[in-house]
């Protein structure tokens, strides 16, 4: 180790690049970290705005209130109960998420401030009969039935 002019040794290049490379990678580790977390909660945010319009406070298929969990293709937000049996469905027909717990998409975000339930019902219910009754809360066969009538077999569209 050689000294410079002022007297203090010189510090070879090699040992002053990994002494800031870690840091480095720290910085921009941090800094993606934050960033995702920052879209995470924007996200979390939106869902929650949609989540309490009036047309989403009940469950688009059993009329539970305080949904918590979505179909990301079909654009409804539904209970937990409902959740269970779209995942029965197959994501070929029905992918579901938390609202609160899982990582969405944007563009999953977008379709659901696109849909929603009201539209989801104009589609998927369209030709319910007048007289309908929906499934009794309690009944979570018949609730299925009509779960899979009105998505996998689509007749009332």
């Amino acid at each position: 180790v050689s000294t410079q002019s002022t007297g203090l040794p010189r510090i070879p290049k090699v040992l002053v690049i990994p002494l800031i490379s870690p840091f480095l990678s720290l910085f921009f580790c941090n800094h993606s970290e934050m960033a995702a977390k920052k879209a995470s909660n924007e996200q979390l945010r939106i869902l929650e705005e949609l989540v309490k319009l009036p047309e989403n406070k009940i469950c688009a298929d059993c009329d539970t209130k305080a949904p918590r969990w979505a179909s990301t293709n079909l654009g409804i937000f539904i209970c937990m109960r409902c959740a269970g049996i779209h995942r029965n469905l197959g994501v070929h027909i029905s992918k579901v998420k938390s609202i609160s717990l899982d990582k969405w998409t944007p563009e999953q975000i977008e379709f659901m401030k696109s849909m929603g339930n009201k539209k989801a019902h104009e589609l998927y219910e369209a030709n319910l009969p007048d007289d309908f009754q929906r499934p009794l809360d309690s009944d979570t066969y018949s609730i299925e039935q009509f779960i899979r009538a009105k998505y996998e077999k689509k007749i009332y569209m």
